[in-house]
């Protein structure tokens, strides 16, 4: 079985596969790099941190998020991010929660006495 194809199209088709070959190298790539090593510019940030750009900022300027700035730009080392996480979110589970609204309904009641 034989089959034909006109040469602009298998030119199109093998420009598609350059680029493929491409892209997943680059990935590769990517992927071999650290956390410690990867940076992040400030939308890829505000996703991590699942925040706006003006918090991101407050982050930045009142609370010591590291970051840097180059011509213009401001991005920040992925490990910098994680370690702001660790240090100023805590998790949250339903008991912990339960109990801190206890804890702040019997204090309006000492201060209603």
């Amino acid at each position: 079985m034989e089959i034909t194809i006109d040469t602009s199209v298998f030119d199109k088709i093998m420009s598609k596969l350059e680029l493929l070959e491409t892209e997943i190298k680059k990935a590769g790539r990517l992927a071999s790099y650290p956390l410690s090593e990867r940076w992040l510019d400030i939308e890829a940030t505000c996703k991590v941190l699942n925040c706006s750009k003006r918090n991101l900022r407050m982050y930045r300027l009142e609370h010591g998020l590291p970051h840097s700035k180059i011509v213009g730009s401001v991005y920040f080392r992925a490990a910098d991010v994680e370690k702001f996480l660790n240090e100023h979110w805590k998790i949250i589970d339903k008991n912990s929660v339960d109990d801190e609204i206890e804890q702040n309904e019997q204090q309006k009641r000492r201060i209603k006495k």
